[in-house]
């Protein structure tokens, strides 16, 4: 089911996923972007952009229109000055989880799903994008950016070797979303992860705060496991989907090496690869700079359930904010 926290798909046991989980993105034609006359240069710290997706619930749902939408700063009104798509290349990071907690649910050896879950990411991938790749167990090798061409082979590559050590996977979001350099909208942050770590010195609140800071929305693939072994493995899945809601991005949990065949799985592919590829700029006017992280609250004042709007949670100060 939605999140109405954020947008989490969620398959069922079965491995099936609820017809309108794969919702057809807002066409941006429906909401006429309302621009800011006034004169002078805007205040940067007052001025802010976050990526927005907005995505239809229930096929009778009304036009979305820019004069439905409410925000707030910590519960202080804040103004909606444009809302447009933004097309362009976009870069994309995408991790892949190593560890030992990556193997097979039973005895065993190999990767379970975790190797059919790392190629599905690769096909939700968007056509264009510039794409890092990246393992990790207990410390991160990244790859330079490049094309797609070969990234599937040098992900099914990796069926060679077998899932080992503990898991840094903080750690390695957050050193991969300082290889974005100078930010760009809508970098973006693929991970393949049962969602445990037991080895990373950041703390998962200071790494959503670097994420939102930089502008980087993490979409998660969720390898579910069937055995959970440790209290870090079975925090994993909540946590997972507090940093997919957080920045704004998604998180998709994988049951079966079945699913993967399905029609469902290349439809939910082919939204990912939308969301990444032509994200919805929203620029707001704050009435007051921040001075902390504070929560941003996305709302429909008009039959609210219609859409699901996915966006980051947080705000951060503007001192840490270069690139939004």
């Amino acid at each position: 089911m939605y999140n109405m926290l954020g947008f989490v798909w969620r398959l069922t046991k079965f491995g099936g996923v609820l017809p309108l989980l794969v919702g057809v993105l807002m066409a941006q034609q429906s909401v006429v972007p309302r621009m800011d006359n006034a004169a002078g240069s805007p205040d940067p710290c007052l001025r802010r952009s976050i990526p927005v997706t907005f995505i239809k619930n229930i096929q009778t749902a009304p036009p979305l229109r820019l004069q439905d939408l409410q925000v707030a700063v910590e519960g202080t009104p804040a103004s909606i000055i444009s809302l447009v798509e933004v097309k362009h290349p976009p870069r994309v990071i995408l991790l892949i989880d190593t560890s030992g907690s990556m193997g097979p649910s039973v005895q065993g050896s190999g990767w379970g799903i975790g190797l059919p879950a790392a190629k599905f990411a690769a096909d939700a991938l968007p056509p264009g994008a510039s794409v890092a790749l990246g393992t990790f167990s207990e410390h991160l090798e990244l790859s330079e950016f490049q094309d797609q061409t070969s990234l599937t082979n040098q992900v099914l590559a990796l069926g060679k070797q077998e899932p080992s050590h503990r898991t840094a996977l903080y750690d390695a979001v957050s050193n991969a979303s300082s290889r974005f350099k100078t930010p760009q909208f809508g970098d973006t942050i693929f991970v393949v992860t049962d969602g445990g770590d037991n080895h990373s010195s950041i703390r998962l609140p200071k790494l959503e705060d670097e994420l939102v800071a930089r502008g980087v929305r993490v979409f998660v693939f969720l390898v579910a496991n069937q055995q959970i072994r440790t209290a870090e493995e079975r925090q994993g899945p909540v946590d997972m989907e507090e940093l997919a809601q957080k920045t704004g991005g998604g998180l998709v949990t994988l049951l079966s090496k079945e699913w993967f065949t399905k029609p469902e799985a290349e439809a939910m592919a082919k939204s990912i690869r939308e969301q990444v590829t032509s994200p919805n700029r929203m620029e707001l006017q704050l009435t007051s700079p921040l001075s902390k992280p504070a929560k941003l609250s996305v709302t429909l004042a008009r039959e609210p359930k219609a859409y699901t709007i996915v966006y980051p949670r947080l705000l951060e100060p503007c001192s840490k904010s270069a690139g939004q």
